[in-house]
C-alpha cells in the first residue's frame, strides 16, 4: 500500500477571484488536514455532495486508483428544523503499488 503525501495535494480550491465568470458551477471550498499516516480529513464549505470522485496520482501524475463513491450524510450539530454540520462515513480507497 501506497504512503499518502499531503505535500502532493493541493490544500484548498481556487481563491474565488480565480474562477471563470462564465463558470457554470461554483467553486467548492475545502481543506485537507492529516489525521495520520495513511488518512486525510477534507472538510467542505458550506457544501455536501451526494458522490464525489476520489483519484490517487503517482509523483510523475499517472492515475494509480480512481473510485467513485457516494457519501452518507448525517448531521452532528444544529436542529432538524435548522440544520447544522454534518459529516459523511469514513471512505477508504486502496492504493497499491
Amino acid at each position: 500500500m501506497a504512503t499518502l503525501n499531503p505535500q502532493d495535494l493541493p490544500l484548498g480550491s481556487p481563491e474565488p477571484e480565480a474562477a471563470s465568470p462564465e463558470a457554470a458551477v461554483p467553486l467548492q471550498l475545502f481543506s485537507i488536514t492529516r489525521v495520520n499516516k495513511q488518512a486525510l480529513r477534507v472538510s467542505l464549505d458550506m457544501a455536501a455532495p451526494e458522490t464525489l470522485t476520489l483519484r490517487a496520482l503517482s509523483l510523475a501524475g499517472d492515475v494509480l486508483v480512481e473510485q467513485d463513491v457516494a457519501l452518507d450524510w448525517r448531521r452532528v450539530g444544529g436542529s432538524a428544523r435548522c440544520g447544522g454540520p454534518s459529516e459523511a462515513a469514513p471512505v477508504v480507497l486502496n492504493i497499491t503499488s
